[in-house]
């Protein structure tokens, strides 16, 4: 069963904008969530007809392009900073 992280929406997501993140993913036909770190470099925003569902766009480093956090598939996500042992420096 899924545990979206129902308190995050396309306004309370703006805030991530620029940081270090921790986002834990979970799909619904996939039992094991996928971790991802990385800066959060934009969101994306629903427009009826163009794009039905928000997401971040988070760039990790060594990775050409940004991954694609859909919103609805974010199980939990926390700045880097709060996490015991990371450092973004």
């Amino acid at each position: 069963m899924r545990s979206p992280c129902t308190a995050l929406d396309a306004v309370s997501a703006v805030g991530y904008i620029g940081q270090p993140v921790h986002v834990q993913l979970e799909w619904d036909d996939d039992p094991e969530p996928f971790c991802r770190f990385g800066y959060v470099i934009g969101i994306v925003l629903p427009v009826k007809g163009v794009q039905e569902q928000a997401y971040l766009m988070v760039m990790s480093p060594g990775e050409d392009f940004p991954v694609e956090a859909y919103l609805e598939d974010i199980r939990s996500i926390r700045i880097a900073d709060q996490i015991e042992g990371f450092s973004h420096v």
